[in-house]
């Protein structure tokens, strides 16, 4: 069964219900765990109603993680790279989307593959132009594929 879109909100409890064809049921039943395999089909945004429990679904690796600008992820790191990161490891044959806009920084990213704050896989469009297929593991970052892009700061760009 597919799941439901649920406007943005994360998942924050599951719920089992039991029924018996019987009069009565009697007996145990004990969950020795709960597990949910492959990636969701979900759209990660904003949700409309007026809830920060959707934020907190997110690992915040950024100086700055807004809530009341227009875009549903507005986004600001001081120094260095940060990122704030949604999802597991186990996730798979997944799609990413997304438009990004560069402000006041030198880069604006969006990864997939995401295994902490030092290992992802990102596409970043640069403020000298450039826009970027990396890998990033730990002290090292590599570009896969670079193209010249047109940025128009303070414009979001697919």
């Amino acid at each position: 069964m597919a799941p439901a879109e649920c406007g943005g909100q994360p998942i924050a409890e599951i719920g089992l219900a039991f029924s018996a064809q019987g009069k009565r049921a009697d007996g145990k039943l004990l969950v020795d765990y709960l597990r949910w395999d492959g990636a969701p089909s979900l759209t990660l945004r904003r949700p409309s109603s007026d809830c920060d429990f959707w934020r907190i679904a997110w690992v915040n690796g950024v100086d700055f993680y807004s809530k009341r600008y227009a875009p549903s992820f507005r986004i600001s790191q001081n120094r260095g790279e940060g990122l704030i990161s949604h999802g597991t490891r186990q996730w798979t044959d997944y799609e990413v989307k997304s438009e990004i806009a560069i402000d006041l920084g030198t880069t604006a990213a969006f990864g997939a593959r995401v295994q902490g704050l030092r290992r992802y896989y990102a596409v970043r469009a640069t403020r000298v132009g450039k826009l970027q297929i990396v890998r990033t593991r730990d002290e090292d970052t590599i570009v896969l594929a670079e193209a010249d892009y047109d940025l128009v700061f303070h414009r979001r760009s697919p």
